[in-house]
């Protein structure tokens, strides 16, 4: 039997409308160019596969795919690899994991679906028919484990047995004094943890460090924790990663003294190509965090900071007298390419959030 092989990779963009493609073919012996197409392919034995990724981010697209779903002939065969489902419902997730082929998937995203407890022990049951899940996106759902632990201990049980993830993102979910029993429920090593907005305390950093003989991540993320409270262990935390690539540390208030340190520390990571550390510092600490990272930083590639507070508090007091002031010491064109010849790097300069 013949297979042919259709691959549709949806663009970036959202999708608004899926259409489910056919192949016609019409009789060779017709000379009418009028007779009916037949819905068939070259061979009535070819089991056409179409392969595609789907973006869902309204109930209209999710009707239509759903039935698509529905009424696949036999010998058209429809495998979802992704699946992103945002501000849809996670009732309506769950719903449609019933019906897609699920050895196929590879990645489910599913930001943007506010948790409730019910609808949560309706959803997790079915990761776990996801057998080649890599990438599992559970961002912005204000899943608060800290509230039961039944649901903590149900969430760690699935996490168990998705024997192929290496990409966990628990963004926005509160998990303080909870990340040990999460970790420990992934018998291998994770390449992506994103842990931004989780409420993490000391004891998690400790758990992220004691774990580190198992974890070593490519990615990782602990924006906006208060990292500052605990500047000692999330040093310890750093020191222990052998192969980071991406660090990701915004909001987390650190002081200029803090910043400073954190960025002289970070040297040792031999192996990080991009560094982000977003937040409140003046003009002269960015300016020397710019001179260390220009010298000691050979690899790095991409570093993103926020405007530093100079130029960003008196835009928003719109103290034109303070802007004259600052745009004299050092305009911020000029600080712009000071600060690329300084870090000999891309320097990614995005503006300040107070």
């Amino acid at each position: 039997m013949m297979m042919k092989i259709i691959q549709l990779l949806t663009s970036a963009k959202p999708i608004q409308r899926i259409s489910i493609v056919h192949i016609y073919t019409q009789s060779v012996n017709s000379n009418d160019t009028n007779d009916d197409l037949i819905k068939t392919s070259s061979y009535p034995d070819d089991i056409i596969i179409i392969r595609f990724d789907c973006i869902i981010q309204d109930y209209r697209t999710y009707v239509e795919l759903l039935s698509a779903l529905r009424s696949s002939t036999p010998n058209i065969q429809l495998q979802i690899c992704t699946i992103d489902m945002r501000c849809i419902g996670l009732a309506l997730v769950s719903s449609f994991l019933d019906h897609v082929d699920k050895r196929f998937v590879h990645t489910l995203r599913v930001p943007y679906n506010v948790l409730t407890r019910q609808n949560l022990k309706y959803f997790l049951p079915r990761l776990p028919t996801l057998t080649k899940l890599h990438t599992l996106d559970l961002s912005c759902n204000f899943i608060d484990f800290r509230l039961n632990h039944d649901d903590l201990e149900q969430f760690c049980n699935v996490l168990s047995q998705l024997k192929h993830l290496k990409n966990l993102s628990l963004s926005g979910s509160p998990i303080t004094n909870r990340l040990e029993y999460i970790l420990n429920s992934i018998e291998h090593s994770l390449d992506v943890l994103n842990l931004d907005f989780c409420s993490l305390c000391e004891n998690d950093l400790i758990s992220l460090c004691q774990m580190s003989t198992r974890h070593q991540y490519l990615h990782l993320d602990l924006g906006t924790n208060r990292l500052n409270r605990f500047m000692r262990t999330l040093l310890l935390v750093l020191m222990k990663q052998k192969r980071l690539v991406v660090l990701e540390l915004d909001y987390n208030r650190f002081s200029s003294n803090d910043y400073l340190e954190l960025i002289a520390c970070c040297q040792r990571l031999t192996t990080l190509k991009c560094l982000s550390v977003r937040g409140p510092n003046s003009l002269t600490t960015q300016l020397a965090a710019a001179t260390f990272i220009g010298e000691h930083y050979p690899c790095l590639r991409s570093w993103k900071i926020a405007s530093p507070i100079e130029y960003s508090l008196n835009r928003f007091v719109g103290n034109d007298e303070q802007n004259y002031l600052i745009q004299t010491i050092m305009p911020y064109d000029i600080f712009v390419n000071e600060m690329n010849k300084r870090a000999k790097c891309l320097v990614s300069i995005a503006e300040l959030t107070v």
